[in-house]
Order: structure tokens, then sequence, then C-alpha cells
């Protein structure tokens, strides 16, 4: 059993009375703080309640309880799995079980106690006990109420309870415990148990022979028979029926011995036991003890006193010391014949200590999570905070860029004009007076401009003629020369556009005019407007068309001033700011 208490209690119920040993854990070994012995009722009627008084009288509480069942309850078998076996050793009992419960008609419980605590031990010892003896043998420890924990075969809890207490096993041993009806028998070493075997022979018989003979109650026999220091002293023929039960008993350990010599499979020179220590209320009696001692197939020796109980007669607690050992964990040999239901119960007890404590972990688990889900909340909304009011100043700061930008475009188109006459005074003065000294003396110049200010005059500020024939050939008249403006829009104060009547119907003057423009040092380029751009005006047209002149007009390229953009290719302030990341004063 695994270790689970402090403090527990061992109980060995025997037919006449009961053996608790309470005890706690000193590291491996078991430190006993109370042993004591409970008579039970002649006629059995009530053990539960004799058990329950004495364990309230004690204070125990709830402290858990092993049991030992043994005698003609249990059934042992020791067999060795084949090393191809691929069965546990609990699968092997079942089996066993099974095969048993066929013949007993129950479905037998069983255990399975490997000889050897390392994994991949083969050898095991097998016990086997029916349901209904081991309800009978819990029934008094249920009607007390008591927590058992396990239920142990009485040779293992033997073997375990001599090992707890410190005693040497240092080669294969026989333990024998010889109680008041059954002796238990157990070979093994100090690594687990070989063998096991109860068979029913125990003082009691001897208690009877002598209250026979001695025609005496079985009280007074008992006192009888502890008081004599020979098998002499006995009344009547008491000491020989004394001495034939030595006989028999040591020829039962004779046969445990050889059976387990011839156990199959193992090392048969593994098997040989070399001494043998007893235990149990037959020891405590000197005269059999010596008898037994002297017939005994091997050295027989006694086990020794508890460890601060040595005023006390102790070699009858070693099997209910042995459970008290299993139920601290310290046992060397384990086994439990633990009925399926107290099996049960025992573990959801067991497991409602790991569910509360899954509990707590799970709502500290929820609360830290809570918490710092809190703060990581908290922590990212002061986060986002921090970057809404830098977007809102960012959104300020481009909301005060753009109205710098827009006042910025304004001030430049305010500036324009002036810079463009500012730039372009001079040499448009230059041209001027160069056209009014080249152009023929016939011909008339109305207009020398900028392209701007040729599509105002011309589209911008037509009249309406007063006549509907008129007005609908003025309106298309107008929509021409509205899409003819689009390609003079990009000119700037570079491009000027010259107009004017000639009477010459070969233009020779204006040619002549062409070129003299064209070698003036302000001119890049100058040429006749092509008829796409040039704006016609119905009335104008008529009347110089009856004093035989012709329109025309000169396309002026001048030549690049002051860092203005020149000519219809070059983008306009507009398009540029757009490619500019910030606007840039004019020089």
């Amino acid at each position: 059993m695994p270790k689970h208490a402090r403090t527990v209690l061992g109980l060995d119920l025997g037919q006449h009375t009961i053996k608790a040993v309470l005890a706690t854990a000193n590291a491996s070994r078991l430190k006993v703080t109370k042993m004591e012995t409970l008579p039970v009722p002649a006629d059995m009627t009530d053990p539960g309640k004799v058990l329950r008084k004495w364990w309230d009288e004690q204070g125990l509480g709830h402290i858990p309880v092993a049991v030992a069942l043994g005698g003609s309850r249990v059934m042992y078998q020791s067999m060795v799995m084949e090393d191809d076996d691929p069965r546990r050793p609990d699968q092997v009992a079942n089996i066993e079980a099974i095969r048993f419960g066929e013949m007993t008609d129950s479905q037998m419980v069983n255990t399975a106690t490997p000889a050897t605590p390392e994994p991949g031990e083969r050898r095991l010892l097998i016990s086997l006990a029916r349901p209904d003896l081991l309800d009978q043998t819990l029934a008094p420890t249920q009607d007390a109420g008591l927590r058992v924990v396990n239920v142990l075969p009485a040779p293992v809890a033997l073997y375990n309870g001599i090992t707890a207490l410190g005693e040497p096993v240092h080669q294969l041993s026989m333990f024998v415990d010889l109680g008041a009806t059954h002796t238990e028998v157990v070979i093994g070493d100090g690594r687990g148990v070989r063998f096991a075997r109860s068979f029913a022979m125990g003082t009691s018989q001897l208690t009877q022979n002598v209250a026979t003979q001695g025609k005496l109650p079985p009280q007074q026999a008992e006192r009888v028979r502890l008081q004599a220091k020979s098998f002499d002293e006995l009344p009547g023929e008491a000491g020989r029926s004394c001495a034939l039960f030595v006989n028999r008993w040591t020829q039962e350990l004779s046969a445990c011995l050889q059976m387990f010599k011839n156990l199959p499979g193992g090392d048969k020179e593994d098997r040989k036991v070399k001494r043998t220590l007893l235990s149990g209320g037959g020891s405590q009696w000197a005269p059999l003890f010596e008898a037994l001692k002297e017939a005994s197939p091997l050295p027989l020796g006694a086990v020794g006193r508890i460890a601060g109980h040595e005023q006390d007669q102790s070699a009858g607690f070693m099997i209910a010391a042995g459970l008290a050992a299993d139920a601290l964990g310290i046992g060397r040999a384990s086994a439990s014949l633990l009925p399926e239901s107290l099996r049960a119960g025992l573990t959801r007890e067991r497991n409602k200590r790991y569910w509360v404590a899954t509990g707590i972990f799970a709502l500290l688990s929820m609360g830290l999570i809570g918490g710092g889900t809190w703060l990581s909340l908290s922590q990212e909304r002061e986060q986002l905070s921090r970057h809404n009011n830098m977007l809102q100043r960012g959104t300020n700061i481009r909301r005060e860029i753009e109205q710098i930008e827009a006042r910025m475009q304004l001030v430049e188109e305010m500036t324009q004009p002036l810079i463009r006459f500012v730039g372009n005074s001079a040499r448009i003065r230059d041209l001027t007076l160069t056209i009014a000294t080249e152009k023929g003396g016939e011909d008339f110049i109305t207009f020398i401009g900028d392209s701007e200010s040729y599509l105002e005059l011309r589209v911008l500020a037509e009249e309406e003629p007063e006549e509907g024939q008129r007005r609908r050939t003025s309106l298309s008249q107008r929509q021409v020369n509205q899409n003819r403006a689009e390609g003079l829009r990009q000119a700037r104060m570079n491009r000027l556009i010259v107009e004017g009547f000639t009477p010459r119907e070969d233009l020779s003057t204006v040619r002549s005019l062409i070129n003299a423009l064209r070698e003036h040092p302000a001119v890049r380029r100058a040429d006749l407007l092509t008829d796409d751009f040039v704006f016609g005006d119905l009335q104008m047209d008529e009347t110089w068309r009856q004093t035989g002149h012709r329109r025309f007009a000169l396309d002026v390229m001048l030549v690049d001033s002051l860092g203005l953009e020149e000519g219809p290719g070059v983008q306009t302030r507009n398009q540029a700011r757009r490619e500019r990341p910030t606007p840039r004063r004019p020089r």
C-alpha cells in the first residue's frame, strides 16, 4: 500500500482475541506506539461492538486500518512465469482466480506478490480468497465503522512485520506464526516472499487437551497450561498430547519445506532455507518452544521483542505489526485482498484530495489569468489611448499643414501674375516694339498677349449674337473654341499669341514678321498658329472680310526667363505640387 498516513492501526482478528498495533513510520523502520490484545466474547456475538468501544476509548478518530486474512480462508500458490509470458502479475492472478472460481462456483478475490521488487520478476506468490469468507472477516471492522485501507494475507503481513521491525534477513528463512487456531508459514529473503501456507494447528488445541484431561473450563485450562514449566506438569495425558502436537507440527513444517523445494521452475539450489523464526502466542510458552526447537528440521529461533516494549510479550503482535507497516507504505512485500467496493471508496477518497487541490489550483489559475488579463487590458488600453492621442495630434498637424499649404498656394497664385509681369515686362515691351516695326504697313495687329489672355478674350468673354441663327452658330463656335483652348492652358507668359489682319492673300508681310521675330534674342520659336487653335469671331471676321483682309495668328515661344516653366509640355504648378512632399516657395 502506498504511504498515505502518519499513524495507522494493524488489526489481527483472531477467533479468541484481537491483536491491535498502533504505529508510525521512522524512515523505513516501524515504530510501534501502542499494542494491545482485545478479548473476543466466547459466543462471538458482537466483536464489532467490542472493537468500537475500545476504539472510542482510545480516541483513534479516522486513522486508517489494515486487516489480516489467514487460516483456511486463503489459498496460496507459488509459480514461476515463463520468460516469454507477456502477462503482468495481476493478469496471471486473475487467470488463476477464474480457474479456482470454476471449482468453488465463486469469483475469487486475488492478489499477486512478486518475489522481488524488480520489474521483470517472474516468481509470484498468488493468494486467493472467497468473497463470502472475506466479508466475514471484515464484518467486525465494518460494524465498528472503521476505515479499512487494505486486507493482507496473514503470511505476507508476518513477513512485513518482522522485516519492518528491523530483523536482519540476509538469507532464505522460514517465518512461522503459531497462533491459537492456525499456523501461518512464509518463506522469504531480504527482498521478498517466495512461499506461503497455512495449516490448522494452534495453541487452542493444547488448551483443549488440558481442559479435557483436567476437566477444567477453557479459561482455567489456559492458565494452567501457561503456568506449567514442562509438559509433565500438565494434568493427565495432556503432556503426551503436547508431544504428539509437536511431532505433527514439525511434520507440517517439513512438508512446507518439501513443497517449496519441489516448486516447478527455478534453481533448486536457490531454495535452501537456512533457519526458522517463530512468533505468535505459541512461541511465548517456554516448554512448547523448547520442544519445537528440538524437533525442528531447521535451526529455530524466536523473533526479538519490539523496540520500546521490551517488558511486554510482543511475539504475538508480528502479524499486526506487518499490517501497520503495509498501511504506512514501508512493507517489503505488497499484496491486497481488499474488496472492490472498499477499493473504489478509497480511490474516491484519495482522488477527492486531488480534486480539491485541482479545484483550488484551477481557481488560483483563473484568478491569475483574470488578473493578468485585466492588467494586460489596462496596459493595452493605456497604450491605445496614447496611440489615439498621437494619431489625434498627427491629424491636427496634418490639418494645419494642409491649411498652410492652401495659404501658400493662394499666395503663390496671387503673386504669380506679378512675377510674370515683372519677369516678362521688359522683353514683352521689346517684342511689341519689334512687331510694330517689322509688321507690314497695311497690316493691323488686334491682339498681343499670353495664351491665357487670348483664351479669356476669345472664349470666356464672347458677346452673344442678337439673331437666333447666329446665336446657335456662335454657341457651336464657342464649344469648338473651348475645346481648342485646352491645348493652350499649359502656356504661360513664355508663350505669346499675336493676332491681326492682313490684306495680302499670300501672307508675305506676315512671313517677314515671323522671320524678324525668329531673329529676336527673346524668341525661341515663332510660327503661324495652327488652324486648330485659331479662335473664330463671326462678327469681326465678316467685318474684315468686307474690307479685303484676312485673319492671322502667330504663336511665339519665348526663351526661358526667371526659372519659369515653359512650353506646352511642362507640368503646371498644381501637378508639380502633388508630386512634392512639401510646398516650395517661389524665388
